[in-house]
């Protein structure tokens, strides 16, 4: 992964990630991080992302986006 300026990513705004407890997420984050870049996770569970390494290093919104009340009070 190149510097977040060779990809496009100029902003200082977090990256949001859904699907971190997943494959595709989990590989992911970490790419993000090592690239400097902040990250928001959201997850319906918490409690899946404490085995983590990155776990600390990224803010945790749990939410189920399927709930149209959650989704829409998404931050």
């Amino acid at each position: 992964m190149g510097s977040p300026e060779e990809i496009g990513m100029t902003t200082t705004r977090p990256v949001v990630v859904t699907g971190a407890t997943g494959y595709v997420g989990g590989r992911l984050v970490p790419r993000l991080l090592e690239a400097g870049r902040d990250v928001r996770c959201v997850v319906r569970d918490a409690e899946k992302l404490a085995d983590r390494p990155w776990r600390n290093d990224v803010e945790v919104v749990e939410a189920d986006l399927s709930v149209p009340h959650q989704a829409k009070n998404f931050p």
